[in-house]
């Protein structure tokens, strides 16, 4: 049995408690180890990842900082309202497998966390959506709370 690392318990902090529930109960019952490394994002981590892939005219546009303006980084976020992204409002999580390794996309270690979260939700009642749902974009590490 695995257990939450001190990344993990402080990236919980704000979060919504369902999610955190479900994510310490997951923990439990998962078949790979894994770290909770984005939860509730502060005003100025939504402007920093606004910022990503954006002019500084964009920026300003949506009363953001145009210092946060990284026209030549990847895009990392498509919401119009910066705070009304579900990491702003602590309803989201974004997992992945222990040892980190960000360019790891083994199918097999996202499914077994994949699969520890939905049977946790069901258990708690609690309605998730799952990254790896989406239709345009797979988000393998993103798990929300809908209720």
């Amino acid at each position: 049995m695995y257990k939450l690392g001190k990344r993990s318990l402080n990236n919980l902090q704000g979060v919504n408690p369902n999610r955190v529930k479900v994510v310490e109960r997951a923990m439990q019952s998962t078949t790979q180890d894994f770290t909770v490394v984005e939860g509730k994002h502060s005003k100025e981590q939504c402007s920093i990842n606004y910022g990503k892939g954006r002019m500084a005219s964009e920026c300003t546009q949506k009363d953001i900082d145009p210092e946060y303006a990284r026209p030549n980084e990847r895009q990392i976020t498509w919401v119009s309202q910066i705070l009304a992204s579900k990491h702003a409002t602590g309803r989201t999580v974004d997992i992945y497998p222990y040892p980190i390794n960000m360019k790891d996309s083994d199918l097999k270690k996202f499914k077994a966390i994949t699969a520890a979260m939905k049977q946790t939700a069901a258990e708690l009642g609690v309605t998730i959506n799952l990254g790896s749902n989406w239709q345009k974009i797979k988000n393998l590490q993103h798990f929300e709370v809908v209720q």
